[in-house]
Formats: C-alpha cells, sequence, structure tokens
C-alpha cells in the first residue's frame, strides 16, 4: 500500500483495523492446504472497541433464514455501522443439533467486518509467508522449541504493552504478539522483574510494537 493510499480519508477505519495481533490467529487445515483464519471473538472486540456493544451502533438487522433443500441453510441480514450499512449473506450445511442459524449470523459478522477491512493482512495472506511470519508471528509459536514465558514474564509483558499503549497516537493500537517478538528478537530471554518493563519501554521503539497495515 502507496503512502499516499495510507493517507486517503477513505481508508480511515480501513488503517485502523486492517493489522491483526498475531495472538488472535487461529491455523486451519482442509485437506492439504493450511492457512490462518481470525478468531471471530477477537473480531467482534475491536468492532466493540471503535462503536460499542453489539446491537447498539452496529451489528446485524433484518435477518431472514432461507431453507437450501434438506441440506443447507442461507441467512440474508443488512450489516449496519456508524458509518453506513449493507446487505451480507452466508450459507451453511444444516446442522440438526440447531447451531446453524448461531453459525451463520457469525459468519455474517465475520463477513461484514471483512469488507470495512478488519484484519486485512490475515485475509491477504501475510501470516502464511514465511517472511512476514518472521516478522509478526507470536514467540510462544516461534520459541516453542526452546520455552513460553512463564506467568510472571506474561504478567510484565502485559505490563509492558500497558504503557505502549499510553503512548500510542489515535487510531493505533499497540499489538501484544509484536511486544513478544520485540522483547525476544531484543533480549533473548523473557522479563523476570518489574524493573524490566522499564527497560523494554525504553529500549524498544514504539512504532515496532503499532498496527500497520503499509
Amino acid at each position: 500500500m502507496t503512502e499516499e493510499m495510507t493517507k486517503s480519508p477513505g481508508l480511515e477505519l480501513w488503517n485502523q483495523v486492517c493489522t491483526t495481533d498475531p495472538v488472535a490467529l487461529k491455523k486451519v487445515e482442509l485437506g492439504r492446504r493450511k492457512f490462518s483464519d481470525i478468531d471471530i471473538t477477537y473480531s467482534i472486540k475491536r468492532a466493540t472497541e471503535l462503536w460499542g456493544p453489539f446491537g447498539g451502533n452496529w451489528g446485524l438487522r433484518g435477518q431472514r433464514i432461507t431453507m437450501l433443500g434438506d441440506v443447507g441453510m442461507l441467512m440474508e441480514a443488512e450489516f449496519y455501522y456508524p458509518y453506513g450499512a449493507f446487505p451480507i449473506a452466508a450459507d451453511l450445511q444444516y446442522e440438526s443439533r440447531g447451531e446453524t442459524a448461531k453459525k451463520l449470523q457469525t459468519t455474517c459478522i465475520g463477513k461484514a467486518l471483512s469488507r470495512l477491512g478488519f484484519h486485512a493482512d490475515v485475509y491477504e495472506g501475510r501470516f502464511d509467508d514465511s517472511a512476514y511470519r518472521g516478522l509478526a508471528s507470536s514467540p510462544v509459536e516461534q520459541q516453542q522449541i526452546t520455552h513460553s514465558p512463564d506467568q510472571n514474564a506474561t504478567r510484565l509483558l502485559g505490563m509492558a504493552a500497558s504503557r505502549f499503549d499510553a503512548m500510542k497516537p489515535e487510531g493505533r493500537s499497540v499489538l501484544l504478539g509484536r511486544v513478544y517478538d520485540q522483547v525476544w528478537t531484543k533480549f533473548g530471554k523473557w522479563p523476570t522483574t518489574e524493573a524490566s518493563v522499564d527497560l523494554i519501554v525504553r529500549e524498544i521503539s514504539l512504532e515496532d510494537v503499532l498496527n500497520d497495515c503499509s
């Protein structure tokens, strides 16, 4: 994405939501195909941070369900949010246990948010590229051959992320996965004391832990 495109007023929302914290990813395997997908709960949380609780300033309305023979179910609805509204639809194989309608609603929400730019980096396949993953994937996954941060280190990393969050510019987000990456890359070990938090915030650039789709 060029600098001119990034600064476009029409991309203001897109640039706020296009980068995904790697800790929210899940791996999907369909036969021989392997790819990254996003946890829909994380998507809903991001939308809630921007617009408030689901069903208030944003959500689905006018939901209509159509049976597709004996094997499928189609949901059509209108997705609305503070800047407008648009139609959305999804279909799934019917499950007799009664979960199909719930899954269709979730699928419609995820599709609608993706059209607004939510987690564009995931849908562009960037997390499935080895070079990008080297920069952005969680060190919990990268370093599983050694060790993951223990409970105390996780707490201290969270404190560091909160400190960065207090310094971030408006419209940007601190990605916890990038905090992990930067700490491991720079220090080669996890923090052990609260004094380490000061060192992390002093030695790691704020820009290196913020979302960025450029």
